[in-house]
């Protein structure tokens, strides 16, 4: 196992961690979460998050603008942080680009964070 002996939770069709923010009356569903060390690791697709390094503003996916979006995302990174965790995302360029590379920066930074439960 990559990180061995640490509870984590994959999204799934079927479940994903969730995190309930009182202000927005509603839940946030996370990608990847490893509660004991408060931490949240979200991919976000290149189209489907409006990468800022690809997309200006004002482009248009599907229906929205991307500044739209990662409004959105930021809302949902504020939720996630106010319930005790840390959001680190990934981009699908840079795993495309050289996935061994994100792999062990997500291995080192888990490896060196403090476990809080």
């Amino acid at each position: 196992a990559l990180l061995p002996d640490l509870d984590t939770h994959f999204a799934r069709k079927d479940y994903e961690y969730i995190v309930y923010c009182k202000d927005q009356k509603r839940i946030y569903m996370c990608d990847f979460t490893i509660p004991s060390k408060k931490m949240v690791i979200e991919y976000n697709g290149d189209y489907w998050h409006a990468n800022p390094s690809k997309y200006k503003p004002h482009d248009l996916i599907r229906t929205k603008r991307a500044s739209t979006i990662w409004e959105q995302d930021f809302k949902k990174q504020k939720a996630i942080e106010a319930s005790g965790f840390e959001v680190i995302y990934l981009w699908q360029s840079e795993i495309d680009k050289d996935v061994d590379v994100v792999l062990n920066r997500v291995i080192d930074y888990v490896s060196n964070k403090p476990d809080y439960c």
